[in-house]
């Protein structure tokens, strides 16, 4: 699904933009960020756009200067309210990456958490045990 996402907007922007075009590149994901990515990092030769986790990998990028500051685009488009948190992907000040998305969960045991009279959680999928 994310791959599908990911195609139609570069379609999108392609039709939008006449003279651009994408290369795609698909590679396994931990391949790509353990590997790949790093090599083409020290080697001064970046994608001009990647995924990558936010955190130690993108300060590591921002201190070698690979990382470009996103506020100014985000902010001349209007956007700068429109993400849940930008956290991840903020160092000193400066966003260099957008979340595309988030899936973590919580798991928790119903007997322990109903005997130490904790509440359960109102929102989300919850064990049957």
């Amino acid at each position: 699904m994310r791959l599908q996402i990911f195609k139609d907007v570069v379609a999108k922007a392609e039709q939008e933009n006449p003279g651009l075009k994408f290369e795609l590149e698909g590679i396994d994901e931990v391949v790509n960020r353990d590997q790949k990515l790093k090599a083409e990092m020290a080697a001064g030769n970046p994608p001009d756009i990647f995924e990558v986790f936010g955190g130690a990998d993108l300060n590591l990028y921002v201190k070698a200067s690979r990382m470009l500051d996103l506020m100014p685009i985000i902010e001349e488009l209007g956007l700068k309210d429109k993400f849940a948190s930008l956290v991840e992907f903020t160092v000193d000040g400066k966003v260099y990456g957008l979340p595309f998305g988030y899936s973590e969960g919580i798991f928790y045991n119903k007997k322990c958490s109903r005997n130490l009279g904790l509440p359960f959680p109102k929102h989300g999928m919850s064990s049957s045990k």
